[in-house]
């Protein structure tokens, strides 16, 4: 599996990571254009939710220059912008956000994930741009459904079922729980290779409970519309304040002793590679030919979508 090397920002309301380039200057000169800001860098939308349209703004740096910018989405058919930089999902999908100085050379960008209801009861993440290779998203249902005291008991857990339908193998797919904000959190995620992971984030720094590790319970493969392999239910609960216990498929539990959270916010994570031919690493995504689609269903302690 890949080893865990976190280059990004953590940004947006909902909790989303992603690695973005940072436009450079492009003159100097006390009046000229330097830089381009935007309030967020990265941000999910869920359709038919209220989360279906968000608003960006943009700084232009130094204060003096004009502070007009221009809006533009690499994938119109998955998210617009319009000229106040209101950006609205219009289908499952991946896009970036560009925001232009009027000197027509400065710029920044806003990666953005629209995720869907795919009409089967899961909430469906689909990616095939090549502008988003190493790509890092975590959604978090609206806010009525989870809460910043979500607690996973053994009566009550917290349970995800998810599946990929296409995508990199050996690319994580999984949840954030007992997430107090971006900077504090704990991660479980899988690949279709039968490896599960395990690590936490505490003051931004990140840590590993359980490296890589291969575990038979993971159902491998894809699901698709003519196999159902690959399909997998995850059951996490805290049996005491030090005790984490992560069940798959209904065998044996995991156990885990951690206590560096026990109450927070559930999130869905997606991860992609790089693009083939930039590093030595085998993974790799074929974006837009075999996109990233990540099937994702909570039925406790709340159903979702």
């Amino acid at each position: 599996m890949k080893s865990r090397v976190y280059i990004g920002i953590l940004v947006g309301v909902l909790g989303t990571l992603a690695f973005l380039g940072c436009a450079n200057p492009t003159s100097s000169g006390s009046s000229s254009i330097t830089a381009v800001a935007l309030n967020y860098g990265a941000d999910c939308l869920e359709l038919g939710s209220s989360e279906t349209t968000f608003q960006l703004s943009a700084t232009v740096s130094p204060s003096s220059a004009s502070q007009t910018v221009s809006w533009s989405s690499d994938n119109t058919s998955v998210a617009t912008v319009n000229s106040a930089g209101l950006i609205t999902g219009i289908t499952a999908g991946s896009a970036v956000i560009t925001a232009t100085a009027s000197d027509n050379k400065t710029k920044a960008t806003c990666a953005v994930a629209v995720w869907q209801d795919d009409g089967s009861g899961y909430l469906r993440y689909f990616n095939a741009d090549t502008a988003l290779y190493g790509s890092h998203f975590t959604h978090h249902p609206p806010s009525s459904w989870n809460t910043t005291s979500l607690t996973a008991t053994t009566a009550n857990p917290i349970t995800v079922t998810l599946y990929k339908a296409s995508g990199e193998a050996d690319e994580e797919y999984g949840v954030h729980f007992f997430e107090q904000d971006a900077n504090d959190l704990y991660e479980f995620g899988i690949t279709t290779t039968g490896y599960y992971y395990f690590g936490k984030c505490v003051g931004g720094t990140w840590s590993t409970i359980q490296s890589w590790k291969f575990n038979s319970s993971i159902a491998q493969g894809f699901k698709t519309s003519t196999s159902t392999s690959g399909v997998n239910t995850i059951s996490i609960c805290q049996p005491s304040t030090e005790q984490i216990s992560i069940t798959i498929n209904n065998a044996t539990p995991l156990s885990f002793s951690d206590s560096s959270f026990s109450a927070g916010k559930l999130g869905l994570v997606v991860y992609s590679g790089e693009p083939q031919g930039t590093s030595t690493s085998s993974y790799y995504e074929s974006f837009p030919s075999v996109p990233e689609d990540i099937h994702f269903m909570i039925t406790s302690p709340f159903k979702y979508p």
